[in-house]
Order: structure tokens, then C-alpha cells, then sequence
């Protein structure tokens, strides 16, 4: 099943929205879907604005990772084949 971009984006950044209403100090957002990687990072990049923008004290960071660019780093990190 495919979603197209237009509907995918509000419900994403809904996703993440109410995350950032959470205690957690940061977003990390992996994903295994290439395609779909320019999106995650326009909405991620558009909160952390808003929360620069508004002048919050310690803005939250959201990070887009792709898990094929980081799965060695993390294999090394945990020592697992990943």
C-alpha cells in the first residue's frame, strides 16, 4: 500500500506534535522507506523552526535517519550484525 505525500504529511506531523507535547528530550525518526525520507525531514525540520521561532528555551531536535545509512554504525555500536 502506497499513501501519497499530500494526505501522509498532516498525519505525520501530527505524529510528531504529539511527541513534542511529551517529556522526551529529542525526536529520532528511522526510516527503511527511501522514498519517503525528503518528506519526514521537511516536516522535521518545520517543528524544530517553529519551536526556534517561538522562542522556546531548549527547542527539541528531530532527526530523520535512514536506516541503511546508519544500520553498520548501529551493528558496531550494539555489537550485533544489523
Amino acid at each position: 500500500v502506497s499513501v501519497p505525500g499530500d494526505p501522509f504529511r498532516p498525519y505525520f506531523e501530527a505524529v510528531l506534535r504529539g511527541i513534542l507535547r511529551s517529556s522526551f528530550s529529542a525526536v529520532v525518526v528511522v526510516n527503511s522507506h527511501g522514498s519517503v525520507e525528503p518528506l519526514l525531514k521537511e516536516i522535521g525540520f518545520k517543528l524544530v523552526l517553529e519551536q526556534f521561532e517561538s522562542g522556546v528555551a531548549s527547542p527539541r531536535p528531530i532527526l530523520v535517519l535512514n536506516v541503511y545509512d546508519c544500520a553498520a554504525k548501529a551493528g558496531a555500536l550494539f555489537q550485533q550484525a544489523i
